[in-house]
């Protein structure tokens, strides 16, 4: 499952949860890919922007979670300064996109913290 989250939409926790669910239920083992944040649509403000994204990540990790940790969660890259969303989906007011852990310093973000408490990472 792809894992591009829209900063203007909200995560059905229950219907991740249903489909990992039947999934386990055939077999299948759940995978997470390109997990990004898409905010174009969000405050252009890099604090309001980051807090936005980690509390979606946090909700998807969540949902995700619930029924038991899928085999496999990886970002659609580390960090902002090489991320593909400022070129294909460019935010209207021209601000940067912020959708990865890192910022484009490589200095950590919000939501990476959201992914070390989930996987008990130190």
């Amino acid at each position: 499952m792809q894992g591009h989250l829209y900063a203007d939409k909200t995560i059905d926790v229950d219907a991740i949860d249903r489909f990992h669910r039947d999934l386990d239920a055939l077999g299948v083992k759940l995978l997470v890919t390109e997990l990004d944040v898409i905010d174009w649509k969000s405050p252009a403000d890099p604090q309001a922007q980051d807090k936005t994204a980690a509390a979606l990540v946090s909700r998807f990790l969540d949902a995700l979670f619930a029924h038991k940790p899928p085999e496999m969660v990886i970002a659609w890259g580390l960090t902002d300064r090489y991320s593909w969303i400022n070129d294909v989906m460019p935010r209207p007011d021209g601000a940067e996109s912020r959708p990865l852990p890192f910022d484009r310093e490589m200095l950590p973000k919000p939501w990476l913290e959201v992914i070390r408490q989930r996987l008990d990472i130190a």
